[in-house]
């Protein structure tokens, strides 16, 4: 039997209006030379006001041409201002969707997403940058059925929701929902076991270098009050006392930046899908495909191995 035929799954779609903020950043930064030079070579103040304006004119013009849909099971994103392109990828070729969301994005509601396939030597084929959690599950859900049927958006408010209920309904994702879905939760991180992978993490020995390579060699970078505790309390005590006050500051380091990459991590299964969701003030998603998975490693270093814990890693085609 033919399989149905591949319609439009996701029509052409701009990215979200905050891309503009984004936009009109990118390109000031480009022209912080020219700007330098206006600024500080005396020339006018409406000579940096039409500048800015102009940042602000390519801005909305990116942004109106910049549109991504999902048609006959292939990706595209269309860009160029000038020079129009249109780059696309086979929805079959996909092999992982990895959805970040920096605080900033987090308070703003927004979402980046890198679609990753094979071959690319960046490992990210394309990448949407401000994306609504709304158009993030619409977007996935397109993707991960093969772009085979047509995938409303549906939005969870009607016409006598409050402005709250919609801004809620807008930045919400299913991710974060899926156990009420009746979805597989294959792994959990708890307090403690998030903590033990925190301080087992390898990241805390580099961090342990660059705090005792900043105290033996740039102490006058150090903040006053650190440097005075160092210098009046523990420096008198010797050596040994000023190595285990580092290595405190480096396991102190280590915590902090594990629970904040490592809060609330979650495993779920959704048929032949695998997502994880983690982070705590940024917040991170990933999705790979179960038939797209090429080996599994377990990793145990020494300290875990003790702990009876070990790091399972899972690859993809291309990717890590």
């Amino acid at each position: 039997m033919s399989e149905p035929p591949l319609g439009v799954a996701v029509p052409d779609t701009r990215l979200h209006p905050i891309y503009l903020i984004l936009g009109t950043a990118k390109t000031l930064r480009q022209a912080i030379p020219l700007l330098v030079v206006t600024i500080f070579g005396g020339a006018p103040w409406w000579v940096s006001a039409v500048l800015f304006a102009l940042a602000m004119a390519v801005a909305i013009a990116q942004w109106c041409v910049k549109k991504y849909s999902v048609v006959g099971g292939m990706l595209l994103l269309r860009t160029g201002l000038l020079d129009r392109s249109v780059r696309v990828v086979p929805v079959t070729r996909i092999t992982a969707l990895a959805a970040f969301q920096s605080l900033t994005q987090r308070l703003i509601g927004v979402w980046e997403l890198n679609v990753q396939s094979p071959g690319d030597r960046h490992g990210s084929a394309l990448t949407l940058p401000c994306l609504s959690g709304r158009r993030l599950d619409e977007l996935r859900a397109a993707l991960e059925s093969g772009g085979r049927t047509t995938v409303l958006s549906n939005p969870a408010w009607g016409p006598d929701s409050s402005t709250v209920q919609r801004y809620l309904a807008w930045r919400r994702t299913s991710v974060a929902s899926a156990p009420a879905h009746g979805l597989q939760v294959i792994a959990v991180l708890t307090t403690a076991e998030m903590l033990i992978a925190a301080v087992t993490n390898s990241s805390i020995s580099l961090i342990f270098l660059a705090v005792l390579a900043l105290w033996f060699r740039f102490s006058e970078f150090v903040p006053l009050q650190a440097s005075k505790f160092m210098e009046e309390i523990v420096e008198p005590q010797g050596v040994v006392a000023v190595l285990l006050t580092l290595v405190a500051v480096a396991i102190t380091a280590g915590l902090v930046l594990g629970a904040l990459r490592l809060n609330r991590f979650t495993l779920i299964r959704d048929g032949d899908v695998l997502r994880t969701t983690r982070g705590l003030l940024g917040k991170q998603t990933a999705t790979i495909s179960v038939q797209r998975v090429q080996a599994v490693r377990l990793v145990e270093g020494l300290w875990r191995m003790l702990l009876g814990y070990c790091s399972l890693q899972v690859e993809g085609a291309g990717i890590g």
